[in-house]
């Protein structure tokens, strides 16, 4: 079984490589930053990102998409480990959730995706891949529960310190 990349996967490694060396920042470490600065700059990152081709390779181009293969998607993913660059602020959604909506999803689900696609952030992606789905039931908690309620009796017997 032959494991070497083929021409067009070593010039695209090349080219993949050399932009991250120009482009990639340091690998954000959250005891040196807040919370809100790590995120400005994930997003900051994933637009970056998105602008190069190096976003969504696999999603199709109408969805923001390279509508490249997974060998592409693994060579970036590489480069982006070797570079310590940091992920995109919406791994899961450009792994997972947009994949499943483009997939699986309706017209009315997956719509939103053709117009913000692979640049869109965690909050986007996540109102993209909801939009259409039933509203969430209405809860409330309350500080009525205790332990009479689960275990009745036995809780009442071992707060009285009844023996058996």
């Amino acid at each position: 079984m032959d494991f070497d990349l083929s021409e067009s996967e070593q010039a695209f490694r090349d080219e993949v490589r050399a932009w991250l060396k120009a482009n990639a920042p340091c690998r954000d470490r959250p005891a040196d930053s807040d919370t809100k600065a790590v995120v400005a700059s994930r997003r900051a990152w994933q637009k970056k990102l998105f602008d190069a081709g190096y976003v969504g390779i696999t999603w199709p181009k109408e969805y923001g998409g390279r509508g490249a293969g997974f060998m592409e998607q693994l060579i970036v993913n590489d480069e982006m480990i070797q570079a310590q660059a940091p992920d995109p602020i919406n791994v899961i959604g450009l792994g997972m959730g947009g994949p499943v909506v483009i997939s699986h999803g309706t017209e009315l689900r997956s719509s939103p995706l053709r117009r913000s696609g692979a640049r869109a952030s965690a909050s986007r992606m996540q109102a993209a891949t909801c939009r259409g789905c039933r509203p969430a039931p209405r809860t409330r908690a309350t500080t009525t529960w205790s332990m009479d309620r689960r275990f009745g009796p036995l809780s009442r017997m071992l707060r009285s310190g009844a023996c058996w």
